[in-house]
């Protein structure tokens, strides 16, 4: 600008002053980082330690009596190399299911086993979950100790400092010294220019001084705004009044309290730039057609000396933009760990649903118990004492069979064994029943016989090979049923939540 200074004409260089000033003077919070290791994560992880072996679990505790915790890590030569990473959240997973000596803890939160069969199964699914969550919760490092420019304690502090040199806003308390580094003596030129020395614009304030207040009453009262006292003027060479300084911290305002963002910053850094205009070897923020004295015919602004491209970084020794600049940096880091984190969470979600639902799963399937309740018995054969029992009732009507307990045939007028009436109970393995071959399924030689044995349309029989266990494993020959529904229920157990996950 090569003309007088004009009332308004730095009314642009203000407003942009006016942003910061804003930015710095209210009641801001900073957005906090999200912990990865959600609940949902923690559940995984102590679902996985639930159905660790007993064994393996025992690198967690010490020899002691009674057992301690074991807070260190197994020498390198009995550890992988990966459980540095994983160690202390095993540690953590183990202590909120069980106790150092091995009971369980009061932690309800995940699903105990009944059976190592059911422990085996579970584990082959919920091991590769548990290693996904805890890969997808570590990817999301915060940082520790977190960025200097971020700490929420003295953010207000920090904040202050740049707009008045003090660690609190207050314009009644804040000298010309606060504002400039040092009293800013008879040379507002001087004063005005940006340096490695003081008394030089070290503040927001400093700025807002050097663009809007006038040198003497009369001569363009009102470069900034409309607003302003004509009578709160730089004294012309004298130093500052810095109550003149607040009037005009003051007219800027404060926003409503707020979460401070990158973009906030960013964007005041940005008008504040293109408020700057760029003459010979200098940026100028206000109005100047020779210096920056205040004087009407000189110049009303800051001299940003040797800065002469907008688009390349900050000018020099403003040392308080440079502040700024890094606290936007550092909340632009922070908010993308924000955004990643809240990735991470409804993964984790997705995988502690995965994994309650194939515990639901095994929960659904009937226990040992349950398995051999109701099923069909095998049939002992009827004896010779049972047939001479019937043929000799005392009379053949159906009340003189029952009264020696065999059933009355009313085609054939005559009474005949119960089936199933000397019948004994097989459980799971008991070879004395499956191997028996006097008796039960064991006499039948063939699958056709096997298979015919039925009572009514029940199966008492099957044809089926040996469990893992016995001697005749490989060997096909005929079995009672509650023996091959529990064969075969171990094997369901695997299948039925391999088809469903």
């Amino acid at each position: 600008m090569e003309t007088n200074i004009e009332n308004g004409q730095n009314a642009h260089a203000f407003q942009a002053l006016c942003k910061l000033t804003r930015l710095t003077n209210s009641e801001l919070t900073l957005p906090a980082d999200k912990d990865t290791k959600t609940a949902d994560c923690w559940n995984i992880l102590k679902l996985n330690m639930s159905v660790a072996s007993s064994q393996w679990k025992q690198v967690f505790r010490t020899a002691d009596k009674p057992p301690a915790w074991q807070d260190k890590l197994p020498e390198e030569s009995k550890r992988g190399l990966d459980w540095p990473l994983l160690w202390p959240d095993w540690l953590k997973a183990i202590q909120a299911i069980e106790k150092p000596n091995g009971d369980k803890a009061d932690d309800k939160s995940t699903y105990s086993p009944k059976t190592e069969e059911e422990k085996a199964t579970i584990a082959s699914k919920i091991i590769p979950i548990a290693a996904e969550a805890h890969m997808i919760a570590t990817s999301v490092q915060i940082p520790n100790p977190p960025s200097p420019h971020l700490n929420a304690e003295n953010i207000k502090q920090r904040l202050a400092k740049m707009l008045t040199g003090q660690d609190a806003v207050n314009t009644v308390t804040a000298s010309d010294a606060n504002y400039f580094g040092a009293s800013t003596g008879s040379n507002r030129g001087t004063a005005c220019a940006t340096a490695a020395s003081t008394p030089s614009p070290q503040t927001i304030g400093a700025f807002l001084a050097c663009v809007c207040l006038g040198e003497s009453g009369g001569e363009a009262d009102y470069a900034c705004d409309g607003q302003q006292t004509k009578t709160e003027v730089w004294a012309n060479g004298g130093s500052v009044t810095a109550s003149h300084i607040g009037a005009l911290i003051n007219m800027c305002g404060a926003d409503a309290p707020h979460t401070l963002t990158a973009r906030e910053i960013t964007k005041a850094i940005k008008a504040f730039k293109h408020a700057v205009w760029i003459k010979s070897a200098n940026g100028y923020l206000g109005v100047t057609k020779s210096g920056c004295n205040g004087q009407r015919t000189n110049g009303r602004c800051v001299n940003l000396t040797g800065y002469t491209d907008r688009d390349k970084g900050l000018p020099r020794h403003v040392q308080w933009l440079a502040d700024l600049q890094a606290l936007a940096e550092a909340l632009q880091q922070r908010g993308q760990r924000i955004e990643a984190a809240a990735q991470a969470e409804k993964h984790l979600k997705a995988l502690a649903t995965h994994a309650a639902a194939i515990t639901d799963a095994i929960k659904r399937l009937p226990s040992a118990g349950d398995r051999t309740q109701g099923q069909l018995q095998p049939i002992k054969p009827h004896t010779a004492e049972d047939q001479n029992k019937c043929k000799n009732p005392p009379n053949k009507t159906a009340a003189g069979c029952a009264s020696v307990n065999c059933n009355y045939d009313d085609k054939e007028k005559e009474c005949k064994p119960k089936p199933g009436s000397e019948s004994t109970t097989t459980r799971t393995g008991e070879a004395a029943q499956e191997g028996a071959a006097t008796s039960g399924c064991a006499t039948h030689k063939d699958k056709a016989a096997c298979e015919n044995d039925k009572t009514g349309d029940k199966q008492n029989c099957e044809w089926w090979k040996g469990k893992d266990n016995e001697d005749d494993k490989d060997t096909e020959k005929c079995r009672n049923c509650s023996f091959v529904v529990n064969q075969k229920f171990s094997l369901m157990l695997s299948a039925f939540v391999s088809f469903l996950f």
